[in-house]
């Protein structure tokens, strides 16, 4: 049987009619998504039946407009067991925002830890939304600490799924030997660019987005040139 996942950078919420049309037609099981605006119609926008929002959390303000990131479920296969958020380490462009516009604003990653209905498996989902304005090492300590975080709570071999944009312009090969470090696959390993952008008289592309499974199986992986963001969306099947 398989669990299907998709992985979308909003583009400052742009994207957001896109993405309800692309759900509607993939009907993922599980829906990651960053550069959200967490106002309440926002969050609510994807929980359209069956989809119910599972877990989510301020990131950053740009615009004078607050975006965050978040898990959305679909109820017909999949049930939130538990989730929880935990601070990254941050940039000075971080912590400037986040003690200018307080405590509820923080570069965080999520993790929601489900219920699989068909087979009655769990499984650890974590979404993330790594610094832009920062170096690599920084990046790589984030992801890091999502892997550390990972692997106290992991403890029985149960499948585990991250995915998010990490931002990683540099850093490639250090994500790789962490990946290995910790048993982490890359599903996405098979997408040369996630992110393409304008630039002048040429476009500029390269993977800034990552989808990485332990104690999975991954069956396929569509990188889908939608136009609505400057990253494209990405959808992940695995097989249990």
């Amino acid at each position: 049987m398989k669990l299907k996942l998709l992985t979308y950078n909003l583009f400052y919420g742009g994207a957001l009619p896109d993405a309800r049309k692309l759900i509607e037609k993939e009907q993922p099981d599980i829906v990651c998504v960053q550069e959200l605006p967490t106002t309440h119609k926002h969050l609510s926008y994807l929980s359209m039946p069956p989809y119910k929002l599972a877990t989510w959390t301020n990131s950053f303000i740009k615009y004078w407009e607050i975006f965050g990131i978040a898990i959305y479920l679909n109820k017909k296969t999949c049930s939130l067991i538990e989730s929880h958020d935990d601070l990254l380490p941050g940039s000075a462009y971080d912590w400037w925002i986040h003690l200018k516009h307080g405590m509820s604003i923080k570069r965080s990653f999520i993790e929601a830890k489900i219920l699989f209905k068909p087979l009655q498996k769990e499984i650890y989902v974590y979404n993330t939304h790594l610094t832009h304005v920062s170096f690599a090492e920084l990046r790589l300590a984030q992801i890091q600490t999502v892997f550390k975080y990972m692997d106290t709570q992991v403890l029985n071999n149960e499948p585990v799924i991250i995915t998010g944009d990490l931002n990683l312009y540099n850093g490639k090969t250090e994500l790789e030997k962490l990946m290995s470090q910790y048993n982490l696959q890359e599903a996405t390993s098979n997408l040369a660019y996630t992110f393409q952008h304008p630039f002048l008289l040429w476009t500029w592309k390269t993977k800034l987005d990552y989808v990485m499974s332990r104690n999975l199986d991954i069956s396929s992986t569509r990188r889908l040139d939608r136009g609505c963001s400057d990253h494209h969306p990405i959808i992940t099947e695995f097989e249990l």
